[in-house]
């Protein structure tokens, strides 16, 4: 499914709201100048390139807003310069949020994101994550040019106070120009019903259907049927179970599994200045190879909100389902992961966003059988001053290393970037 085919759907949801009164739109454009440094451009384990690059990106930002609905266009264009070999490299990125409330129970919304460049690492924090942005890569992955193109579409009715019933459709596309690297096309359907039972106890069951097509790897359809119970101890506390049996098979060469996995947890909230969550479980994948696979789960999570600030750590485990990371088509992971978020502000004008991020994965599926660990750190500081203008200056570090030959590396990036946006027009 390509931009062209959901911009359409996206019209016809809002059309009708089209000529309300009390419509609002705004036109917000920007220009952004980067200047960077990259010890290792190849993300190689040998031979090693530095580069110095110079990027020069403006965009455009148009934002629908009505009574009922609205909707938000975003493109951005990217003329990226290599310094030390002349190569110019034009990126793109395109984005689309709409919803509409058809009525007081009934509700729609699309959302699409496109990206074409041949460096992954855009999805690292200090350059354009956004949520639900893009499709995860693999930290393997080269310097190659690709595009993505990730659109869900989904509905949300409430059938009786409190109990929903939640479908969508979810596609996801990822293209490359070399061979070498595997291509794969993501059809994900699905269906939630959550029901509220009292003002305590709630309860939801779900299926998905994910239909993968690659061009080198084999093709899968998985089915995964999912159950939670949640029940409200007071205010400020909640405890669960969930349980969810995935059946995966491969159309050839590869054997398909059997998966359960059932989890325990609570979540706490204190307000808006503190979160935290955690729970625990076990997973059981059953290969249709004959041998069985078991892993602990558990994950847990404290978010906080201090003076000029906020920090966020967590940490998690288990096992993972890696079909769709676009390079290693790992298959099952055995994993375990912690991260550390701080944003504070320094001064009235100047911020700081240190972060750490440290993974270790067992591919106990995969052929040959390996691990890796991943390593991303970085810390950026940004100055906004009048009004319309901020400059950012950051460093970044990654390193994987890899139990199979060739693919381990380390990156050092250090940036500049100047920056200066402002509404450019209103129309009420």
């Amino acid at each position: 499914m390509s931009f062209s085919r959901v911009v359409p759907v996206a019209m016809v949801l809002l059309l009708p709201a089209a000529a309300a009164s009390g419509r609002q739109a705004i036109l917000t454009g920007s220009v952004s100048l980067l200047n960077e440094y990259d010890s290792n451009v190849g993300l190689t384990e040998t031979a090693k390139e530095n580069g110095w690059f110079t990027t020069l990106s403006p965009s455009l930002v148009l934002t629908s807003e009505g009574p009922r609905d609205k909707l938000s266009f975003g493109y951005a264009p990217a003329l990226r310069y290599h310094h030390e070999n002349g190569g110019k490299q034009v990126d793109h990125f395109l984005t689309l949020d709409g919803s509409k409330q058809f009525s007081r129970r009934f509700s729609m919304e699309v959302r699409e994101s496109f990206m074409r460049s041949n460096d992954y690492t855009y999805y690292v924090r200090e350059y354009v994550e956004q949520p639900g942005a893009g499709i995860p890569l693999s930290a393997d992955r080269t310097r190659s040019d690709y595009w993505t193109n990730g659109v869900t579409v989904a509905a949300n009715y409430e059938y009786a106070e409190k109990s929903f019933l939640k479908g969508g459709y979810t596609n996801q596309i990822l293209e490359n120009d070399s061979p070498s690297v595997d291509d794969h096309v993501q059809h994900h359907p699905y269906l939630s019903v959550t029901r509220q039972l009292n003002h305590q106890w709630e309860t939801e069951l779900s299926y998905d259907y994910l239909k993968g097509d690659f061009r080198v790897s084999p093709d899968l359809d998985e089915h995964r049927l999912g159950a939670l119970l949640n029940f409200l101890v007071n205010p400020h506390d909640l405890v669960f179970g969930s349980y969810q049996y995935t059946t995966l098979n491969y159309e050839r060469d590869r054997s398909g599994y059997d998966l359960h996995r059932g989890d325990i947890g609570w979540q706490r909230g204190l307000g808006p200045e503190t979160a935290m969550a955690a729970s625990v479980g076990v997973s059981y994948a059953d290969l249709e190879s004959g041998r069985g696979e078991t892993a602990f789960d558990y994950a847990a999570e404290y978010t906080r909100k201090i003076n000029h600030g906020s920090f966020k750590v967590a940490g998690k485990g288990g096992m993972e389902e890696l079909q769709f990371d676009a390079i290693t088509q790992g298959g099952l992971s055995r994993f375990w992961s912690v991260r550390g978020d701080v944003d504070y502000q320094l001064t009235a004008g100047l911020s700081s966003q240190p972060y750490l991020l440290y993974r270790e994965d067992t591919f106990i599926e995969a052929s040959p059988h390996h691990g890796e660990k991943s390593l991303v750190g970085g810390l950026s500081l940004t100055y906004a001053f009048w009004r319309w203008y901020a400059i950012a200056a950051g460093y970044s570090y990654r390193q994987l290393d890899s139990e199979l030959p060739g693919n381990s590396y380390d990156d050092h990036r250090i940036y500049v970037q100047l920056n200066a946006g402002k509404e450019l027009k209103r129309w009420l």
